[in-house]
Order: C-alpha cells, then structure tokens, then sequence
C-alpha cells in the first residue's frame, strides 16, 4: 500500500462514520502512512487528496 500510494498522483479516501469518526480499519491505514514519512519528499507532498 505505501508503494502505491508513493506513487500515485492523487488519492481518494472514504470511510463510514462510527459514532462521528471514521471507522478504526481507515485509521490504521492512515496510521501505517506514517512510514512514508521518511522517504524524499514525505508522503503527501504534491498530492491532491
């Protein structure tokens, strides 16, 4: 996933709502993103979202 998100041009997210939050699925995705932090440029530099 963190390939692929690398490397795409945009990224579309959605997630149902759970008592007003997203679901905890959609948070350990966006959690796990985390290790694109480190790459160069971090991983949501110039991405449409």
């Amino acid at each position: 996933m963190c390939d692929a998100i690398h490397k795409a041009d945009g990224l579309i997210w959605s997630s149902p709502m759970y008592k007003g939050t997203i679901s905890g699925s959609f948070k350990n995705a966006l959690d796990w993103l985390k290790l694109l932090g480190d790459r160069n440029p971090p991983y949501l530099t110039d991405k449409v979202v």
